[in-house]
């Protein structure tokens, strides 16, 4: 027989699994046509800037959508046009791996679209906003949610896993309380689905009269409540499921935001936004949205000498690593406690910017974007910069 009784073993995996839980450093995806692109990583409590991440593939990543997942992995997906790759990295963001999806083989007529967003479930399967267009018919296939394997990096099914008519670009998603999924759509508004089925559900914040609205970020406050970015003119809602009442959190324009790209909550209960216009996060008090200033300064030059173009310029996506849930009581709960507490304070290990990115990353210009305007619609390339290959054998 085991000489741990069950509440010890209980406590002492509790705290082996908070022990891992990595810093909760704020990442930021960057994806500028202007100075270095990438994944910057900040300190939580100063919004010092503290390295960014090493080079990945050929050439320059367009990163998007990105994710914390418990164990600290960084998960950030690469929107060049013609296929999609979701990375995972390390929490330092010194090394990473491709997760997927398998690019499509050569001389295929179906090519990707990646719209934005990233999220993770319980088992750390990927789900992305996409689309996938058919290039030789000039005619997009299907706009939704893909998921991927969180083991093999393989699709799970060659139709959207989450989709709806009038889906024009769905930009970010998350996996609620309820379980149920919510996606950002800049045409519809927010979406909930099934999270097990993806199944349609209902519009949860639609635009109409009275809510300019086009949607970007979305995330869940510590109350359970969703928050909505708004970009149209520059401020976030406030949507409670327990009441089904919309409210405003922060006015257009409430210290200083011009156009909000994400939002998350950070590890000391305060609102963390990316703004695209400003090149900097901001940051609000979650209790009430009052506005507590920047959080990393507007167009900061990371890397020592002064030079333009080092420094973050469109901010697009961000997160915290996710605080971790302790159990409800027993040892367990007080060893779960004591460790979260450390792990939220550890500070990982990095090389840190001891050298110009220059010298390890290939600093030719982003890929292009694609627009995707419906279902059977033709797309749009925007920002069209030195395409090189877009598919692989």
């Amino acid at each position: 027989m085991n000489s741990l009784t069950t509440p010890r073993r209980a406590a002492v995996l509790a705290l082996l699994n908070f022990a891992v839980t990595a810093t909760a450093d704020l990442y930021v995806s960057r994806s500028s046509p202007s100075g270095p692109t990438g994944i910057f990583r900040f300190d939580e409590t100063t919004g010092a800037f503290l390295n960014l991440s090493s080079a990945v593939g050929v050439g320059e990543p367009y990163f998007q959508g990105i994710e914390v997942a418990r164990n600290g992995s960084v998960y950030a997906v690469d929107n060049t046009i013609g296929y999609i790759e979701a990375f995972r990295f390390t929490p330092t963001l010194n090394s990473s791996v491709i997760v997927g999806p398998p690019r499509p083989p050569r001389g295929t007529p179906l090519l990707w679209a990646q719209y934005g967003g990233l999220t993770l479930d319980g088992q750390n399967n990927v789900y992305l906003a996409s689309a996938i267009w058919d290039v030789q018919a000039d005619t997009v296939l299907s706009i939704g949610i893909y998921k991927l394997d969180g083991i093999t990096g393989q699709l799970t099914g060659t139709t959207p896993f989450a989709s709806t008519p009038g889906m024009l670009q769905p930009y970010d998603l998350h996996f609620g309380p309820n379980g149920h999924l919510f996606v950002s759509d800049h045409a519809l508004g927010v979406l909930e689905f099934d999270g097990v089925t993806g199944s349609f559900l209902r519009v949860v914040v639609a635009p109409g009269p009275g809510v300019n609205l086009r949607a970007t970020g979305i995330g869940f406050g510590p109350d359970g409540a969703l928050f909505v970015a708004n970009s149209n003119n520059g401020s976030v809602l406030r949507y409670d499921p327990a009441t089904a009442v919309l409210s405003p959190f922060i006015p257009p324009g409430s210290g200083g935001l011009i156009r909000p790209a994400d939002l998350d909550f950070g590890p000391d209960g305060n609102l963390y936004i990316a703004d695209q216009e400003r090149n900097t996060v901001l940051r609000y008090r979650g209790s009430d949205g009052a506005p507590l200033g920047e959080f990393t300064p507007q167009g900061t030059q990371l890397f020592g000498p002064a030079d333009p173009q080092m420094r973050m310029v469109g901010p697009t996506f961000l997160s915290f690593p996710p605080i971790p849930e302790a159990p409800a009581s027993g040892p367990a709960a007080t060893l779960g406690v004591i460790a979260s507490l450390l792990a939220l304070r550890r500070r990982q290990p990095d090389a840190g910017p001891t050298q110009d990115p220059r010298a390890t990353l290939n600093h030719r210009p982003p890929n292009s974007r694609c627009e995707v305007p419906a279902v059977g619609g033709t797309h749009r390339l925007a920002a069209t910069r030195a395409l090189g290959p877009i598919l692989s054998s």
